[in-house]
C-alpha cells in the first residue's frame, strides 16, 4: 500500500522536519526498502512479543447488561474487570521551536500537482479531553467550509485556486495539535497560489479570531450531526474504537452534547490563537514531471 502513493516519501521528509527527527517521525508501516528486509519469522517473534490476550481489552456494545457480559466473559475462563483509568504520557518532552520551511519537489512518479502542508501548535488548556476533541471538530469544521473565517470560499469558491482540498487536524497526545492540509490545484492556478492564499486566510483567522455568527453556524451543525441517528449508530461501533485505539479515556455522546454545550467562542480562538504565534510549519509542493 505504501508503495502505491507516490506522496508518501514527501509525507515521511515533512514528519521529519516538522518533528525534529524524534519518535513522532518514525513511521509505523515503515517504507518498501524496510518492509522487504523482513521475515516471517521476524514477524512472528514481533508477534509473540507484542500480542498476549492478558493485555487486549474486550468491546462490547449492544444492549447487553453489564453482569450478563461480565457471565459471558467468565464462562471462557477469563476474570473480568473493568478498563482502569488510562494516564496518558506526554508526548512531546519539551517545546519545539518555531519554523517554516517550504519547497518544491519535482517527482515522475506524481500523476497531478499537488500541495502537502502541515502545522504543529501547543494544545491549549481546555478542560478534558472530551472538550479538547469537540473544539478540534469545531475549528476543522470551520476551516474546511465556506463559513466567514474558513478556507473554502477563498481557494474554491473565489478565484478557484484549488480543485479539491482536504483539511483536519490530528491531536498528539494531550499536549499537541497538529493542521493538516492537502491540495489539488485547478485549471491555470499553481501550487505557490493555494498556498499563499491558505496562509493568508488562516493567519487572518488565527488572529483576528472566528465571527460570532461563524462559530453559533459550526457549532449548531456540529449538534445537529451528533444527534442524528447514522451518527448515534456509528458511535457504537467505530467512535469508542477509535477513542480505546488512541489511548485515551472512552466518554459518552451525551458526554460529547453536554461538553459542545459548554464550549464557547472564546475557547476556539485560544485554540486557533497557539497556531498564529510560535508553531512550526512545513509544506511541500509537489510538482509532476510527467
Amino acid at each position: 500500500r505504501v508503495g502505491d502513493k507516490p506522496v508518501y516519501p514527501v509525507l515521511v521528509e515533512l514528519d521529519d522536519v516538522l518533528f525534529d527527527h524524534g519518535p513522532l517521525s518514525q513511521r509505523v508501516i515503515g517504507t518498501p526498502e524496510e518492509i522487504a528486509s523482513y521475515s516471517l519469522e521476524d514477524a512472528k517473534r514481533l508477534h509473540s512479543e507484542t500480542h498476549r490476550l492478558s493485555d487486549a481489552t474486550l468491546l462490547i456494545y449492544g444492549d447487553i447488561p453489564r453482569q450478563r457480559a461480565a457471565s459471558l466473559v467468565s464462562a471462557v475462563g477469563r476474570a473480568y474487570s473493568s478498563r482502569p483509568a488510562f494516564v496518558k504520557r506526554q508526548v512531546f518532552p519539551r517545546d519545539l521551536p518555531a519554523i517554516k520551511d517550504s519547497a518544491d519537489v519535482y517527482s515522475p512518479d506524481v500523476a497531478d500537482d499537488v500541495i502537502v502542508y502541515k502545522q504543529l501548535a501547543r494544545l491549549p488548556e481546555c478542560g478534558s479531553i472530551v472538550r479538547c476533541d469537540l473544539i478540534i471538530w469545531l475549528a476543522a469544521w470551520l476551516l474546511d467550509s465556506p463559513m466567514e473565517g474558513g478556507v473554502a470560499v477563498p481557494l474554491r469558491f473565489d478565484n478557484f485556486y484549488a480543485r479539491d482540498f482536504v483539511l483536519n487536524f490530528d491531536m498528539l497526545g494531550n499536549s499537541h495539535v497538529v493542521l493538516n492540509f492537502r491540495a489539488n490545484p485547478d485549471r491555470g492556478a499553481d501550487l505557490s497560489d493555494i498556498e499563499r492564499v491558505l496562509e493568508e486566510t488562516l493567519r487572518a483567522t488565527f488572529q483576528g479570531g472566528v465571527p460570532q455568527e461563524s462559530f453559533d453556524r459550526a457549532k449548531r451543525q456540529v449538534t445537529e450531526y451528533i444527534e442524528t441517528v447514522d451518527y448515534l449508530e456509528d458511535y457504537a461501533a467505530e467512535q469508542v474504537s477509535l477513542l480505546m485505539d488512541r489511548g485515551t479515556d472512552v466518554y459518552s455522546r451525551t458526554e460529547e452534547l453536554e461538553a459542545l454545550v459548554s464550549i464557547e467562542r472564546e475557547d476556539l480562538i485560544a485554540f486557533l490563537t497557539q497556531f498564529a504565534d510560535n508553531s512550526r510549519i512545513v509544506s511541500r509542493r509537489v510538482y509532476s514531471t510527467n
